[in-house]
Parts: C-alpha cells; sequence; structure tokens
C-alpha cells in the first residue's frame, strides 16, 4: 500500500485531465461539423425564401403579362372593326 499511495493522487488527477480534456478535444471535433451543419441549414433556409419570392413576382409578372395580352387582344379587335367599317363606307361611296 505504500508504493501505491504516492502514485494514486496524481494518476486520479490525470486520468480526469484526460478524461475531460478528451470531452473537450471531442466537442472541439464535433464544433466545426455543427457550424458547418448550422451552416448549411441556414443556406437552403434563405434559399427557400428566395425561391418563394421568386415565384411570387413570377406570378405576379404572369398577371401583368395575361392582362398586357387581354388589353392587346381587345384594341386587335377594335382596330378589325374599324377597318372592316371603313372597307364598307368606302365601298358604299365608291357604288353611290
Amino acid at each position: 500500500m505504500y508504493t501505491i499511495s504516492p502514485r494514486l493522487a496524481p494518476t486520479i488527477v490525470v486520468a480526469g485531465t484526460r478524461s475531460t480534456a478528451l470531452s473537450h478535444l471531442l466537442a472541439a471535433a464535433n464544433a466545426p461539423t455543427l457550424a458547418a451543419g448550422a451552416f448549411t441549414i441556414l443556406v437552403l433556409i434563405l434559399g427557400l425564401i428566395f425561391v418563394a419570392a421568386a415565384a411570387q413576382a413570377i406570378r405576379d409578372l404572369a398577371g401583368v403579362l395575361a392582362q398586357l395580352v387581354r388589353s392587346a387582344v381587345t384594341i386587335g379587335s377594335a382596330l378589325v372593326v374599324i377597318a372592316v367599317v371603313a372597307v364598307a363606307t368606302i365601298a358604299l361611296l365608291i357604288h353611290h
């Protein structure tokens, strides 16, 4: 017992230090992985927000373009009616 007791206290201290140092090393080794995972999730969330905003902008643009096409069709119809009336009027004036 006399030969073990002087070495027992330093052995316990070293063992305790190694286990905490090991856990700190494991935590330090996992920290970049956790940070990379958090960064990846942040990038994915920002990407989803961007895609949602782009989809909303495309929907709004499609609505504007649809309204523009409706206006163009209305103007085209009016021009066709004006052309038919003009041709009919000219034909009536020429025959009389």
